[in-house]
């Protein structure tokens, strides 16, 4: 909203990339822990499965009349990350671009006001708010799926696992982590400067058209003279 107030340096953008990346190895680690490598040896195959084993706490469910376990750390624990990286991220993503849209919405281009300065602001404005869209559907697509799998998970408990289940869990932690690479996809598709930078990365920072235009800049130098 304020681009010309606070500007973003390497080292900001170092600082925030380091705690980003803090922050996902922490929220890693009881995988680390918990998750055990068994091996289910059928009549006519074997299938290895990477499984969690949470801590169970027992107790007696007086309406069955029998012990009861759960897992409360993992049902905590999904709980938690729902929250955190799901619906404060929803509620922040909205928040933030709707006072972008505002403010882009409200503000005017400096300088002399005829139609073909309107057109142009015009369309750059339909083109940001087509991209912030578009961002924002493809989060709530890519994390939603998982979302309703940690509370499936958390209300069926030890009760007997369906057999779509399964085929439900692969395809929702399939769209988590595709999130991952369609936000830059995204950005490159509605942004011509950010497609430059990636395609230079890419290219580990080499330009194909650098020694062309060294050499144009040293030929118009000596045509100066």
């Amino acid at each position: 909203m304020f681009p010309l107030h606070v500007r973003i340096t390497k080292q900001r953008t170092s600082i925030v990339m380091q705690i980003i990346w803090v922050i996902s190895i922490l929220v890693s680690v009881p995988f680390l822990i918990f998750k055990k490598h068994e091996v289910y040896k059928w009549r006519d195959f074997v299938e290895p499965v990477c499984m969690e084993m949470w801590p169970k706490t027992t107790y007696y469910d007086e309406d069955l009349g029998q012990c009861k376990s759960i897992e409360q750390y993992r049902l905590t624990y999904y709980m938690v990350c729902s929250i955190t990286l799901y619906f404060i991220p929803i509620f922040i993503m909205i928040t933030a671009y709707s006072l972008i849209l505002w403010k882009l919405w409200i503000s005017e281009v400096p300088g002399e006001r005829h139609a073909a300065n309107i057109n142009v602001q015009y369309r750059a404005r339909k083109k940001v708010i087509k991209m912030v869209l578009v961002v924002l559907i493809a989060f709530i697509i890519c994390w939603t799926p998982i979302q309703i799998q940690i509370f499936i998970s958390a209300l069926k408990g030890d009760s007997q696992v369906d057999s779509w289940t399964t085929e439900y869990q692969w395809l929702s932690n399939y769209l988590a982590f595709a999130n991952s690479f369609i936000n830059p996809i995204i950005y490159g598709g509605f942004n011509k400067t950010f497609r430059e930078g990636f395609c230079i990365m890419l290219r580990c920072g080499f330009r194909t058209d650098r020694f062309p235009r060294n050499q144009q800049n040293q030929e118009s130098k000596f045509n100066s003279f």
